[in-house]
């Protein structure tokens, strides 16, 4: 039991009445703009409409707009995107007590980089996109060969 007192009325809470509580505060949330932006997807709706989600729910991903998803909708958009869960949800704490710095979800917590690859791409001198041309033409062979 947890004792909670506001304008000198008293509330007790069992664990499991908390743990409801802060379910109605969504701290895991969708994101799929982040790679939708990375993979250069530029409309994201038709994308996920051409890999099998009905329009609605492909409306509500592309927005955001979604405070449950199912399992195989998970794997699917896993599959369609090449990435993990880990990858799609983003962790935002609502409260301070929630946000520790050893917190096992601070993992998938996105802190907003402002980087637009392309850009800096286009201002690289040749000898450095080469370089990176081949640093990637490497890390993708080595991701194929697991």
């Amino acid at each position: 039991m947890l004792l909670y007192t506001c304008a000198n009325i008293h509330f007790e809470f069992n664990v499991a009445e908390l743990v409801y509580l802060k379910k109605l505060n969504i701290m895991l949330q969708l994101n799929l703009n982040r790679i939708f932006k990375a993979r250069g997807i530029e409309h994201p709706y038709k994308f996920l409409v051409k890999g099998g989600f009905v329009p609605f729910t492909a409306h509500k991903y592309k927005n955001a707009k979604v405070e449950q998803i199912r399992l195989d909708h998970i794997e699917q958009l896993c599959i369609l995107l090449n990435c993990t869960p880990n990858e799609i949800f983003e962790w935002v704490p609502k409260d301070l007590l929630d946000d520790r710095f050893d917190h096992p979800l601070q993992a998938i917590r996105r802190r907003e980089k402002k980087i637009d690859i392309a850009k800096l791409l286009a201002k690289m001198p040749l000898s450095r996109l080469e370089e990176v041309e081949q640093y990637l033409s490497s890390a993708n062979n080595n991701q194929t060969k697991f």
